[in-house]
């Protein structure tokens, strides 16, 4: 355990050095902004804030004018079309523009792909991480992060909250799961250093999350705080293994998790997100890191129901965070904001620790072309979404995996009933419209198959079991789409109709372990208008499968490929 005085040394240390290098990495418009701004303005830099709505309406306006908020952070809910969502973005940044400094704003999306998406109608949703895993091509995850960066910048997002470095090794997880490239930490670090580049190329920042891993938890954060009971020496090899690969290949952002880590934290329970053992001790003296520290969203409940709002703020930038996220409404924005401002004058925090962290926040901008006094020019939106379809697709069709062929796919003439958990519209959020049955039907009916379909829920009641077994009795085979069967078991009684049965699990990979009689059995890991497209030519025949396994699922359905 390291003494008080040598921490001290090492601090004032780190401080000089971050304040020698780093301030000459700014470009000198920034650097002298940064002397003459107030308290109040810095404070406004460390802010990453959520706003409601689709135009310029007051509260994004006092977000921006006001709060002065160094980046925002973008949903669904925000970005409806292509035009809409540029116009927005162009205002806000427009709106940054009258400010003061003229600081352009860093405005950020989770754009993961799969299952985590923010891309508005129009644009494309490339198959997540898992599918990406699972094609085992480090040039194709370049290429999928590259197309969703540039489709980022046609829409005026200049940040993306991606990739997810969780190594996903625990089936029971209710948060990651496909969201992950995978349960091997070897291959999570090289696809995600293969994201990196694709990002960088196209001229997006990227952030690595959950820091120090999500992947191994039976809880989601948004909720509660979940615990990793591990080793040091576990979390060194599985957990932390892909962050610090990221960071030594240059990953110039990271956000935090809502997680204990007890090995991490000499037993404190306190999260990584309000722990300076592992944001300082970790982050910026073992790994010498000197990038952006952004915390997750600081009204999850890991946070809110376990510390006061206003003391994790507090606690969570003396632990050593940059950036701190808050999604929710504009009073807690507000009392963030006055939160750190008043530890400063309390002598809390120094300022000097107010400079690191808003030199950090400039040099970022600045690596990202974000020029003082410019709005930032926007891609062509079209070309880049018919450019990054391409890409999707041939995503699709190298991530589908047959984990189990005993039995046989479609044949000419067959009548298919088609049977849909959860039926979800295509994309996450079902930006695109199109229910999966409905369009996986169409394509099937275009290839001269008869199609009957039912719908399900989740957890089929026996009403809709019966209607599957009827539905079955005139059909030739029957292709079940799952979706976490492993956690819903009464999906299980859906393949019990008699016919010969293709199981397709649409989502998460441990479906199998729910249906050990099927015969033919595939996985998507999401349910993109390309995954679902790539589906139907596999089921038809036109395709063959050559997607490998990125998780051990059992004994029998093992990681798929080796280093």
């Amino acid at each position: 355990m390291k003494s008080y005085f040598n921490r001290y040394l090492i601090t004032i240390a780190l401080f000089l050095v971050v304040s020698l290098l780093g301030a000459a990495s700014l470009p000198m418009e920034y650097q002298k902004v940064l002397k003459r701004m107030t308290l109040e303005e810095k404070v406004g830099q460390m802010l990453l804030l959520g706003i409601p709505g689709t135009n310029l309406n007051a509260t994004a306006k006092e977000v921006v004018a006001d709060l002065k908020a160094g980046g925002l952070v973008l949903f669904a809910a925000n970005l409806t079309s292509i035009d809409q969502a540029r116009e927005f973005t162009s205002a806000l940044q427009a709106t940054a523009m009258k400010t003061k400094w003229q600081i352009p704003l860093l405005i950020t999306a989770d754009e993961e792909g799969g299952v985590v998406s923010r891309m508005p109608y129009g644009m494309v949703t490339t198959p997540g991480n898992m599918a990406l895993g699972a094609t085992g091509d480090k040039d194709l995850v370049k290429k999928a992060y590259y197309h969703a960066g540039r489709q980022l910048r046609a829409l005026g997002i200049n940040m993306n909250l991606a990739p997810s470095l969780d190594v996903n090794n625990n089936p029971q997880n209710p948060v990651i799961g496909v969201r992950s490239f995978g349960s091997d930490p070897y291959w999570v670090s090289e696809f995600g250093i293969a994201a990196l580049d694709g990002l960088e190329a196209a001229n997006v920042g990227s952030i690595v999350k959950h820091f120090p891993g999500h992947g191994d938890t039976g809880t989601d954060s948004h909720y509660s705080l979940p615990i990793v009971n591990k080793s040091r020496a576990e979390i060194d090899k599985t957990e932390l293994y892909p962050f610090k690969k990221a960071l030594e290949n240059g990953a110039k952002a990271v956000m935090t998790a809502h997680i204990e880590f007890p090995a991490l934290t000499e037993g404190k329970k306190i999260p990584a997100t309000l722990s300076s053992e592992i944001l300082t001790d970790v982050l910026r003296e073992d790994w010498n890191f000197n990038g952006v520290v952004s915390t997750d969203d600081l009204v999850m409940k890991a946070i809110t129901n376990n510390f006061g709002f206003r003391e994790a703020v507090v606690m969570a930038v003396k632990s050593g965070v940059d950036q701190v996220l808050i999604a929710g409404d504009i009073n807690n924005q507000r009392v963030a904001k006055q939160a750190i401002i008043d530890a400063v004058k309390k002598g809390e925090i120094s300022e000097e620790r107010i400079n690191q962290s808003v030199e950090r926040i400039l040099a970022l901008k600045a690596q990202l072309g974000l020029k003082k006094g410019q709005v930032p020019k926007l891609l062509d939106a079209k070309k880049e979404a018919a450019d990054a379809y391409k890409v999707a697709l041939e995503v699709g069709l190298n991530s589908i995996t047959m984990i189990k062929d005993d039995g046989r796919l479609l044949k000419s003439g067959d009548k298919v009933l088609l049977a849909v958990v959860d039926n979800n519209l295509m994309g996450a959020g079902g930006r695109n419209g199109t229910k999966v049955s409905a369009f996986l039907k169409s394509e099937l009916q275009s290839k001269g198959y008869k199609v009957d379909m039912v719908a399900l829920s989740s957890k089929p009641t026996v009403s809709e079991r019966d209607a599957v077994l009827r539905a079955a009795k005139d059909c030739d085979v029957v292709v079940l789409l799952t979706r976490n069967a492993n956690t819903a078991q009464g999906q299980l009684a859906l393949s019990l109709t008699g016919k010969p049965l293709i199981t397709v699990a649409q989502q998460n990979p441990y479906d199998i372990l729910r249906y050990p009689e099927t015969k033919v059995h595939l996985l998507t890991y999401g349910y993109t208008e390309a995954s679902i497209r790539a589906l139907a030519a596999i089921l038809a025949g036109e395709k063959v499968p050559v997607g490998k396994l990125p998780v051990t699922v059992s004994k029998t359905y093992t990681f798929g490929y080796k280093k």
